[in-house]
């Protein structure tokens, strides 16, 4: 018996590149009160399964996992509570954060 020579390998990335995600486009960017809002997220670096988002209104909260569709895009469903007004979102990897985009949540008019 004995030990065989040193053998090279390279572990290839699993698409997001080692590089933070960047998001750049939220269609629609815009929901209303008191409802649940499929979006899509328009990014750079997106990892499936590792892909996250986090929102900057307390009242919003996800209505579904982020599904990534490929390294540049990724879709997700809001439930937007009774809080008007505009907050971020941002999309994280093990890699990083990226910057926030702005959501816009209006009222639905109805008042209570």
């Amino acid at each position: 018996s004995g030990t065989s020579g040193p053998v090279n390998f390279t572990v290839n990335s699993d698409g997001g590149g080692g590089q933070p995600p960047t998001l750049t486009g939220l269609n629609p960017s815009t929901g209303v009160t008191n409802s649940q809002q499929p979006i899509v997220l328009t990014g750079t670096n997106f990892v499936s399964g590792q892909t996250t988002i986090t929102l900057s209104n307390t009242t919003a909260t996800l209505g579904s996992a982020v599904t990534v569709t490929g390294t540049t895009t990724a879709t997700v469903t809001l439930n937007l509570g009774s809080q008007p007004g505009v907050f971020g979102i941002t999309v994280s990897t093990a890699s990083g954060t990226s910057g926030p985009v702005n959501f816009t949540v209006n009222s639905d008019g109805g008042g209570g």
